[in-house]
């Protein structure tokens, strides 16, 4: 589900030199019907449903002994059950409502099931949320999402690597399998953290009253503006925190003012865990930092055991959640099995974020324009 050619430029070339140095196999699974990588590709599988092609890969990686089951069972929570469910399926309704063969459903499973060298790489904004989980259930089948040299690799519009998202991926096992405690606070007892409703639906019913949008443009980056403009309007109380008055920003009853990327210094962890600093090229107008900002934020807020700690304190205990070792044992791997029914599309464009958004809508703008007149021109 991925174009990498139109969207992750850089790593297509990169791939296309691997399989002209090292004879790398690619292999393209699209519900397009005209896809741009399909030239570059050594095979391409054109299904119409990514989420029932995708459980029926895992139905027949587990219905023909293609899983470490032994090993799952000690080192995940809800494997049993998942199995259990997933196997109730009928395979062939389940290939048939995907779009594809056996052949081409049995290739794919011996290429990434059996082949611990293969890597899965897929786009998130072309893959809705069950869909997304059903990939996480094929890695963690795959045991490809806990490796040192990470074989599930999600391309993102916007490449922040790391982050809040990250940490919480679990909902309650947190990133490096730490249960989720962050100081006195524990997200496991958090139903805003449970696997039952989605944000959305938390958002929808009204469970969420206040929301703190940092950095990012939901309303004005959404594909259904109207929409999200009422989700926001059932909120009793918003705090924006950007560089730029967004949309998202003219809704909010208070703004933040943000440092722009080069005004602040900083660091962020990438794919490779590595922690990489960032060093600010010039002052700020802006004199608290956004760290400081949120912090001085969370202290004036009813949650003692957070105002005690310093912003010191906290910076790094996040720091720890990242690269720290979990004195708890916890299981790795987590399966829950997706719900077609419950898929939800990606609802924004451009990662939410409100400068790209800008950017790449005055391009296409200017080049719409340029078009214009050539064909003009040319008449």
């Amino acid at each position: 589900a991925s174009e990498l050619n139109l969207e992750h430029a850089v790593l297509g070339f990169a791939i296309n030199a691997l399989q002209v140095k090292q004879k790398l196999k690619l292999h393209i699974v699209t519900t397009l019907e005209n896809s741009a990588m399909e030239r570059k590709a050594d095979t391409v599988i054109r299904i119409k449903n990514y989420q029932y092609f995708l459980l029926a890969a895992n139905h027949l990686a587990l219905s023909h002994n293609m899983v470490d089951t032994e090993y799952l069972s000690l080192n995940a929570i809800g494997v049993e059950e998942y199995t259990k469910d997933l196997l109730s399926e009928n395979l062939e309704s389940l290939m048939q409502q995907a779009g594809c063969n056996y052949s081409e459903l049995y290739e794919f499973a011996q290429n990434n099931f059996l082949n611990l060298d293969s890597i899965i790489l897929y786009s998130e904004n072309h893959l809705g949320s069950e869909e997304l989980r059903e990939i996480n259930n094929l890695a963690n089948l795959c045991r490809k999402s806990k490796n040192t040299e990470s074989r599930l690799i999600c391309l993102s519009e916007i490449l922040n690597a790391k982050g809040v998202g990250s940490i919480i991926e679990k909902h309650d096992i947190g990133n490096n399998s730490h249960p989720l405690k962050l100081g006195q606070i524990d997200f496991n007892g958090s139903e805003a953290y449970s696997d039952e409703l989605s944000q959305k639906a938390l958002l929808e019913t009204g469970a969420i009253a206040n929301a703190f949008v940092f950095g990012e443009d939901p309303i004005g980056c959404a594909n259904d503006k109207q929409s999200v403009k009422e989700l926001f309007a059932k909120l009793d109380f918003l705090v924006v925190h950007d560089c730029f008055l967004t949309e998202t920003a003219k809704m909010a009853d208070v703004v933040l003012p943000a440092q722009l990327p080069f005004e602040q210094n900083g660091s962020f962890v990438n794919y490779q865990d590595q922690e990489l600093s960032m060093i600010a090229s010039c002052p700020s107008p802006v004199e608290m930092s956004m760290q400081e900002q949120i912090y001085a934020l969370a202290a004036k807020l009813d949650t003692t055991d957070f105002a005690v700690l310093s912003h010191s304190e906290l910076s790094n205990e996040s720091i720890n959640l990242i690269h720290g070792k979990s004195k708890e044992s916890a299981p790795i791997y987590k399966f829950i099995l997706s719900s077609p029914e419950k898929n939800i599309l990606p609802q924004f464009s451009y990662g939410c974020n409100y400068l790209k958004n800008h950017l790449q809508e005055f391009f296409n703008q200017q080049l719409t324009q340029t078009i214009s007149h050539e064909i003009v021109q040319q008449h």
